[in-house]
């Protein structure tokens, strides 16, 4: 079941946060999602929201289409992190 929100913001303000979003692969509903989820777990209002950048949004999308590195043990992943790339 899903929850229907409305709210009212400047026109200006919505737009370029859209963009915003927009630019990191994310709607205005993934964004109020994400902030009510933290809101509910911290049980506070989260001040210091972030972003990915470009490279974390590209790496993100290659894990979803099934690319990436895969690691079967903490030693594995660390290797590859300490490994002269």
């Amino acid at each position: 079941m899903t929850m229907e929100v409305q709210a009212t913001v400047d026109e200006q303000l919505g737009q370029k946060a859209e963009a915003i979003f927009a630019e990191a692969g994310l709607t205005v509903s993934d964004v109020l999602s994400m902030v009510m989820r933290r809101v509910v777990a911290e049980e506070s209002v989260p001040l210091d929201l972030f972003f990915p950048n470009g490279e974390t949004l590209e790496a993100m999308q290659e894990m979803r289409n099934g690319g990436g590195a895969t690691f079967h043990t903490v030693e594995e992943l660390m290797a590859d992190l300490n490994a002269d790339d």
